[in-house]
């Protein structure tokens, strides 16, 4: 284990159950940290005999808390519903809502919407103070069930194979998304493959990710493949976190893409990570069209029109120089700081001279800042395993060789550990 300090450890949720849920659910808000054997005070097993008054006060605070509930489930499902801007959602009818939650009904409070061209998912927060499938698992696995029969319930080891023994089922759901306690669930019905709103659902309440995504929509993007019309496939690694983003093209974008032929080389970025496809089933069947590029090169209209409206990020090494500190946040470990002006110009050696190199599965999630004395900086993003590399830019990575890398994370004294080592 490496020496440095740990940080807290964090528990990403959107929602830590009803009695927060009226704090509101946008950014990193539903962070809360869980220090090791913090567990509450204890809860007297008497309670004193109530008033009328205090009755009444009690039946006002659960509508009141009932009201809190449904304002944020609708707070989540417009969030969510901005990254499918092509479907037109309204809320499902009572009768279609209870046939899909009446599992729930007991413990949760539910808020379902629906769309016209049958796409549908229902949202929930428990009303417990311990969701009920706290302890369960789900099974959605096709060769067992349908898959648009969703079950819960337990694994017991049976000899030497481990069995599932369903316990609660949900017929017609396709898929069953939660928060770390269960607190807080999404069941998505009907979703089309490549559009499935589960997964934004996952990135509000679980990955923290409301701010960019409220960004990502304000710039025309979002977080789904659009349903209707061609799109833009845009690969990126943001903060750590590896993401994809689309943008729909007007058939006149798109016909002005393909008419002209003109490529152009790309020197700063990886085409890797860019995609145009001609509809959502295109990019179900993984058929990007192939004649938008070709090896290292791109369409020119392509490049250009990523960069007019500043879609796609590609700088180059040269933007490495005049480093006057260098802040270091690893994952799982404490932020550090580099002020060594001898050791900042040996990285920023290092730095501008790695090499242009394939954006490969590794992990880029530790985050290192080159500070300026303007004020500006800039981000690299490095890879936290045996890679030897790190993103610049949107998408594209350097890297300087096995032996100067390791050279490199010990001039910035960082762990060579992987986060989960940490």
């Amino acid at each position: 284990m490496s020496g440095a300090k740990k940080r807290g450890v964090f528990v990403a949720m959107a929602f830590a159950g009803a009695a927060v849920l009226a704090g509101g659910f946008y950014g990193l808000g539903y962070k809360m940290a869980w220090d090791q054997g913090e567990n509450g005070g204890l809860v007297s097993s008497s309670e004193p005999f109530r008033t009328l008054t205090e009755d009444v006060q009690g039946q006002e605070s659960e509508v009141s808390q009932s009201e809190r509930q449904r304002e944020e489930l609708l707070e989540l499902a417009a969030a969510m519903e901005k990254q499918q801007p092509q479907i037109a959602y309204k809320d499902m009818d009572d009768g279609l809502l209870s046939f899909y939650t009446r599992p729930l009904q007991a413990s949760y409070e539910c808020y379902g919407r629906f769309s016209d061209v049958g796409h549908a998912y229902i949202l929930g927060v428990c009303t417990e103070e311990k969701s009920p499938f706290l302890e369960m698992r789900v099974k959605t696995d096709s060769n067992d069930y349908n898959e648009n029969y969703v079950h819960l319930g337990y694994e017991r080891v049976s000899g030497e194979e481990t069995v599932f023994e369903p316990a609660v089922e949900f017929p017609g759901v396709r898929r069953f998304s939660w928060n770390e306690d269960k607190t807080v669930i999404c069941l998505s019905v009907d979703q089309p493959e490549a559009a499935e709103i589960d997964d934004v659902f996952e990135r509000l309440v679980n990955r923290g990710q409301g701010d960019y995504l409220e960004q990502l929509y304000e710039k025309g993007m979002q977080a789904t493949a659009p349903v209707e019309g061609s799109f833009l496939e845009l690969r990126k690694w943001v903060q750590g976190q590896e993401v994809t983003e689309y943008v729909l093209l007007s058939p006149e974008t798109m016909d002005e893409i393909m008419r002209d032929s003109q490529m152009i080389d790309l020197e700063y970025a990886d085409p890797a990570g860019i995609n145009v496809y001609g509809s959502l089933a295109s990019k179900i069947e993984h058929s990007p069209l192939e004649m938008a590029k070709s090896g290292n090169s791109i369409k020119k209209p392509l490049w250009d029109y990523l960069q007019s409206h500043g879609l796609f990020r590609a700088e180059s090494p040269d933007v490495i120089e005049g480093t006057q500190k260098i802040r270091i946040q690893q994952r799982g470990m404490e932020p550090g700081l580099i002020e060594d002006e001898e050791v900042i110009r040996e990285v920023e050696n290092i730095l501008k001279n790695a090499e242009l190199a394939d954006v490969t599965g590794c992990p880029y999630v530790d985050m290192v800042t080159l500070e300026k004395a303007d004020g500006s900086t800039v981000e690299l993003q490095f890879a936290a395993d045996g890679c030897d590399g790190f993103i610049l830019g949107d998408y594209a990575c350097y890297t300087p060789g096995r032996a100067e890398w390791d050279r490199l994370k010990g001039l910035l004294e960082m762990s060579f550990e992987t986060p989960a080592e940490r």
